[in-house]
């Protein structure tokens, strides 16, 4: 075989192994993700019995990739205390690397993405897994994937959202969702787009499960005092 022809055949493997290696880090879209989560379960390396949130999301990202999640993963490294940075177009990146994080995904200065995960722990032994994806915009909607973290298979296993018994205060509006950062609590703010009202559902950590606790119009934030009562 001639030098050319050499040189050919390795510029045409070159070509596949850049064009594999960029598929691989593309970013997935948030509706194939919405749309396909409940469809694989997800095998984490290494978690044993309390693995972190960065291990989850780790595992996560490795089969939904998305660029929100590889900031708070390159941001976090090895640290185990909760730190704060700021990357591009100003977009604010919290880790906590035991059981919550969050990042918004804003290169440009527009709303750009959010991210938030969570972890809760459950009585028996397992964890439950929850990644809230969609723009931090109010009005813009958003969508929660939620996990059994199984210690004995370290698997990821989709279970189903517990929100099913919500009853909206209008069929015009848009839900979004808040993982507690202090707090063993979901809220999903109910955005009514006619009259540009809020009413936020909140859902209460039982050991086992979210559970509906109270809805109104106050803050997604709880008060210290009974929340948990």
């Amino acid at each position: 075989m001639n030098k050319t022809k050499q040189y050919a055949l390795l510029f045409l493997a070159l070509l596949t192994l850049s064009a594999y290696s960029s598929k691989d880090n593309l970013n997935t879209d948030p509706t194939d993700i919405e749309n396909g989560w409940r469809t694989k379960t997800i095998v984490v390396q290494n978690g044993g019995k309390t693995p972190t949130v960065m291990q989850l999301l780790r595992a996560f990202n490795a089969v939904w990739h998305t660029d929100a999640a590889d900031i708070i993963i390159s941001t976090a490294g090895d640290k185990e205390d909760f730190i704060e940075e700021w990357y591009e177009g100003q977009s604010p990146v919290f880790v906590d690397n035991i059981d919550y994080c969050t990042a918004w995904y804003n290169p440009d200065g527009t709303d750009g993405q959010r991210l938030a995960c969570r972890t809760y722990q459950r009585k028996n032994g397992h964890m439950l897994f929850a990644v809230r994806i969609g723009q931090a915009k109010p009005g813009q909607k958003a969508f929660c994937c939620f996990y059994d973290y199984n210690p004995k298979k370290q698997t990821l296993t989709p279970e189903d959202e517990p929100y099913k018994d919500l009853k909206r205060k209008s069929q015009h509006s848009v839900l979004n969702y808040y993982l507690g950062e202090k707090y063993d609590q979901t809220v999903i703010v109910e955005e009514i787009l006619e009259d540009g009202n809020s009413w936020y559902h909140h859902y209460a950590w039982n050991g086992k499960k979210h559970v509906f606790h109270h809805v109104g119009e106050d803050s997604y934030g709880p008060d210290d005092e009974g929340y948990d009562e």
